[in-house]
């Protein structure tokens, strides 16, 4: 179930908002292992089967010529259990600051997602990571839904179906170092993407980069999603 409330006050709109996932399931494996035959059985409530269990608020204020505040703040928990999720943030699905102009377009501030997660949840929402057995990020991991701590990002406006984003973490799991005798500690990330759609047609390409400064290691990776969805009513 989806449930959305919302509260306007002369410039000033507050949206409070969650989704509720849970059912009964069950699961049967069977096969080798180890050489030996194995097999397992389970029944029981599953949590999120569809979509992850979530609360949130957004609040959007006008600061005039078009300019607006916008915070969000979401956090995920396990409907079975109660526990919060995203290693047990009270937030830890998005904590974001921004302003936002339809001119100029969006800056955000906080924990969010990257430019992959992003466009790929427009895109290829049919195969959303929620369902484990379809996952996208299961073979490509910057596309599976990827949030940063510390994070600065900027999106475009949509010009002529084409839409922009580039962002930088200062540090992309927890609080930020800085450098110790002149050696950088944090681990840190660079997300941007470009977009575009028109009618049926929707691709985008992607780009992520992350430095290990602990291992002294840079992961990089690309991400390519189109769609097609022809109109087949009369």
């Amino acid at each position: 179930s989806v449930g959305c409330l919302n509260f306007v006050h002369a410039d000033t709109s507050v949206t409070l908002y969650g989704v509720l996932d849970a059912g009964i399931t069950h699961q049967r494996i069977s096969g080798m292992w180890d050489g030996s035959p194995y097999s397992s059985k389970s029944t029981g409530l599953l949590s999120g089967g569809q979509s992850g269990n979530r609360w949130g608020l957004k609040v959007t204020e006008s600061l005039g010529n078009g300019t607006a505040a916008v915070v969000q703040l979401e956090s995920g928990f396990e409907l079975t259990t109660g526990e919060s999720k995203q290693g047990g943030r009270l937030f830890g699905r998005q904590a974001t600051l921004g302003l936002q102009n339809k001119s100029w377009g969006r800056i955000d501030v906080g924990r969010q997602t990257n430019m992959a997660s992003k466009f790929r949840s427009k895109v290829l929402d049919t195969m959303d990571s929620s369902y484990n057995q379809l996952a996208v990020g299961a073979s490509f991991s910057s596309m599976n839904t990827v949030r940063y701590d510390n994070m600065v990002l900027y999106q475009s406006p949509n010009v002529n179906g084409f839409q922009a984003g580039v962002g930088y973490s200062f540090a992309i799991d927890g609080e930020q170092v800085g450098s110790i005798n002149g050696e950088k500690k944090d681990n840190t990330a660079l997300t941007s993407g470009l977009r575009y759609g028109n009618g049926p047609f929707e691709a985008f390409i992607t780009y992520d980069q992350i430095k290990l400064r602990t291992q002294d290691t840079t992961m990089r990776a690309w991400s390519l999603g189109i769609e097609v969805a022809p109109n087949f009513r009369t």
